[in-house]
């Protein structure tokens, strides 16, 4: 009995050294960036696991997770590869934005516009000019040189949904996001 146990995993040991290792194209692998396209659309990887790197390499696609938004990522950034529903031939490659991940330009629903940050500057339009300076004049009236718009503005987002144009226009904005 001893004698075709051995045999057994002999055989076994034989059949699993001649077929390569089976990769789950059901799972997620670690893999790096190597380069990313100009449209953030693929990028080259290297996989850590030698089975992967095989099957996958270069221009894989890219998937933000966020609908609509395209990424481009720097080398060395860290990305899970992966099989649309298990299927070799549909490879994918999915940010883990972590620690040296770093995103070279971001957008967002076809963004060409660069998002406004907390401390960007804006530009008031002549509307919102006038409401200042019947506003300062008001509040200066009563307590001289008190209350200066340009000072008292600065670095202040105001809020106006599908109506901004009423306030004034980005000055400056980010180069990295953009936004539709």
């Amino acid at each position: 009995m001893v004698l075709g146990a051995d045999i057994t995993a002999s055989f076994r040991a034989l059949v699993r050294a001649a077929l390569s290792p089976e990769i789950d194209y059901l799972a997620h692998y670690k893999a790096r960036v190597v380069s990313c396209a100009a449209d953030g659309a693929t990028v080259d990887v290297q996989a850590e696991d030698p089975r992967v790197a095989r099957s996958v390499g270069q221009a894989v696609p890219l998937l933000v997770g966020l609908p609509s938004a395209v990424a481009v990522v720097s080398a060395g950034a860290e990305v899970w590869i992966g099989w649309d529903a298990g299927d070799p031939a549909r490879p994918h490659a999915l940010p883990v934005w972590s620690q040296g991940a770093t995103i070279t330009s971001l957008k967002i629903a076809g963004g060409t516009k660069g998002a406004v940050r907390v401390d960007d500057h804006l530009t008031a339009s002549s509307q919102m000019a006038a409401w200042a300076l019947v506003v300062e004049t008001a509040i200066n009236a009563v307590a001289p040189g008190t209350f200066n718009p340009a000072n008292q503005f600065a670095g202040v987002t105001i809020g106006n949904p599908g109506k901004a144009a009423q306030f004034g226009t980005a000055a400056d904005g980010s180069t990295i996001v953009k936004v539709g």
